[in-house]
Order: structure tokens, then sequence, then C-alpha cells
């Protein structure tokens, strides 16, 4: 995929919440980011971040990985991610 690389920024939201839906949000941050607060798209549910993530063309092997780490941490970190202009839109606000 061509476009601007950088990192993903995943957080789980409702960490501590262990029964509840799982709600995360996604926040991307590359090079010509300059500080401030930084826009991210929201999911509910890991059937809806991990369709997201093969929507990016990572691979399956990868998502299930971040998706077990997801389990025991309260956030992950993607590195050199490569969003297209449709994919990057969320997160230019």
């Amino acid at each position: 995929m061509q476009g601007t690389e950088g990192s993903l920024e995943i957080v789980h939201q409702n960490y501590e919440e262990r029964n509840a839906t799982p709600k995360y949000k996604v926040m991307f941050s590359h090079a010509r980011m300059i500080g401030g607060a930084q826009p991210g798209k929201d999911f509910i549910g890991t059937k809806a971040l991990e369709s997201y993530l093969a929507e990016l063309d990572l691979s399956d092997e990868n998502i299930k990985q971040w998706m077990l780490q997801l389990r025991g941490k309260r956030s992950i970190s993607i590195p050199h991610v490569s969003l297209d202009a449709e994919h990057l839109l969320p997160f230019s606000k």
C-alpha cells in the first residue's frame, strides 16, 4: 500500500471493565504531525477493530497477535503502518 507511513496507537479504553464489550481508540502519528490533541477513530468490539486492521492490509497473523496483546495491556503501538488518503482522513481533523 502506498501512502503516509507512521505508527498506529491502539488504546483499550475500558480495559479495566473485563466483562464489558471492548472499546478501542486508534490514533495515527507520523513524522509530519505537530503536537497537540491527536484525532482518533473509535471501535466497539474486537471484530470491528480486527476488520479495520484487515482493511489496512495488515496480515491476519499480526492482527491475531495484536489482539492477544490488547487482552493483557491497556495500549499497543504498531510501527511502520502505511495509510492511503482515504484511511488517513479520520486522523487529519
